[in-house]
């Protein structure tokens, strides 16, 4: 692993140049989408600013909720993150901010969903890096490399969730998309993480992507049964 490179005399931090990367990521999505969600070049910036505090707040506020008594002993560090928080808190918060872009709610979240899955594959990258996260080592001598696998899957599903972005027939469609897809292939790699379990021989971040599961599904479902039947037709 190597957590830090050396500029100069300068040691950088592999993850959080990876955060960095995430952020640029989600500004230059915003930027080459701008004209479909109607924003400036200074509202690009803005909703990419929001974008990235809403997700580290949201990782932020479930790690802490995970982690309660730690966090009591120790206090807040920048350290230790869940994504799944961030996943959860932007559908319920950005509908709101999007308000001052002039977004209809479901717009609002179509502009951001593949903001999440940019950022997301990014920082798994640093996560590789650094050395946390990862798999169990097997009898082999083999370690399973879930942060690599997980950023693999969090790209192509930014290339799926762009692509649904072109077609009228889904709009409003690609957060409930991207919050069941991230929570089925979560589920599955969780089972290769060297996390500690609990009820049922589950860990944390299996149960965040049940929850994940039953939600985006169930959007999911009401999306549908909404669509007016030309529609469905052609979906």
């Amino acid at each position: 692993m190597m957590p830090f490179i050396r500029l100069g005399r300068v040691w950088l931090s592999v993850y959080w140049m990876m955060f960095l990367a995430g952020a640029v990521g989600i500004l230059i999505l915003t930027l080459k989408r701008r004209q479909r969600y109607h924003f400036g070049i200074l509202g690009s910036v803005l909703f990419t600013v929001l974008t990235v505090i809403l997700g580290l707040a949201g990782a932020k506020l479930l790690y802490i909720f995970e982690n309660w008594k730690s966090t009591l002993e120790n206090g807040v560090t920048l350290s230790g993150v869940s994504f799944f928080g961030s996943v959860y808190l932007i559908p319920l918060l950005m509908p709101l901010f999007g308000l001052l872009f002039r977004l209809k709610p479901k717009c609002s979240l179509d502009a951001v969903a593949p903001a999440v899955a940019v950022m997301i594959g990014f920082i798994r990258v640093g996560c590789f890096f650094n050395g946390c996260c990862g798999g169990w080592k097997t009898a082999w001598g083999f370690t399973w490399p879930t942060q690599a696998m997980e950023s693999i899957c969090d790209f192509m599903l930014l290339y799926f969730l762009l692509q649904m972005e072109k077609k009228e027939k889904y709009e409003g469609w690609l957060y409930p998309v991207l919050m069941t897809a991230y929570s089925a292939y979560r589920f599955l790699i969780e089972f290769l993480r060297d996390t500690p379990r609990g009820a049922l021989g589950l860990a944390n971040g299996h149960y965040f992507a049940l929850a994940g599961l039953a939600i985006g599904g169930l959007w999911l479902y009401l999306l549908a049964k909404k669509q007016k039947p030309e529609d469905k037709s052609s979906v």
